[in-house]
């Protein structure tokens, strides 16, 4: 087992009304912390707090907590920033940076360290899909780059592509269909009708035999 540190005295530390035994010198563990980090053994912590009317939660970022800066988030309150790392395209996260260059920052490595893998490389993501890294750092999923090339345009927003065999990473043009997700349940016909007409007319007119529909 680990050995402890042995406690220089079972005096108590010099701060007023700390009842903590010494720990290094003349003063307990979390003063002498304080004193080690910020030169002051009484240093204290100002936390900001949420700038929220009513609201006495810690600030996680620009000036709001978690819940409070989510909620402006999904509002679209805040303008969308880049990335502050030169060539990064990436949307910036709770900071100036994005999330992996937030990550990176928060684990101690150079946010500025250069890419591990190549650019148009692939991997498989835990859920089983290929994501191939693009020149801005993101990654974008195989099966929607093949079908973006397959269709020459780029996906729709209410568009997604499905395995035919089920098998995620097989990304063969064979393999995937183009699916789409008009509306919720309920969608009135002739609104969905009108829909397809104007997004798939060409898809339209080859299932009609090439008929232009009256």
């Amino acid at each position: 087992m680990p050995r402890r540190r042995k406690i220089a005295s079972d005096d108590p530390c010099a701060i007023e009304d700390c009842p903590e035994p010494r720990y290094s010198g003349i003063y307990c563990s979390a003063h002498y912390s304080r004193l080690r980090r910020h030169g002051d053994p009484r240093h204290i912590r100002r936390v900001k707090i949420c700038s929220e009317d009513g609201c006495d939660v810690p600030v996680q970022a620009r000036g709001l907590c978690t819940k409070h800066y989510h909620a402006a988030r999904y509002r679209g309150d805040f303008e969308v920033m880049p990335c502050s790392v030169e060539g990064c395209g990436k949307k910036a996260h709770l900071t100036e940076l994005c999330s992996m260059h937030y990550q990176r920052r928060r684990r101690g490595v150079p946010v500025d360290a250069p890419q591990r893998r190549e650019i148009g490389t692939g991997r498989k993501d835990r859920n089983g899909y290929i994501r191939v890294l693009q020149p801005d750092g993101t990654r974008v999923a195989e099966h929607r780059l093949v079908m973006e090339a397959i269709l020459g345009r780029p996906l729709r927003e209410r568009e997604n592509v499905h395995h035919i065999n089920g098998i995620r990473h097989d990304n063969r043009p064979e393999n995937l269909e183009l699916w789409v997700k008009p509306q919720p349940n309920g969608q009135r016909v002739e609104d969905l009708v009108h829909w397809v007409i104007e997004n798939y007319r060409e898809e339209v007119l080859r299932q009609l035999g090439g008929d232009r529909p009256q």
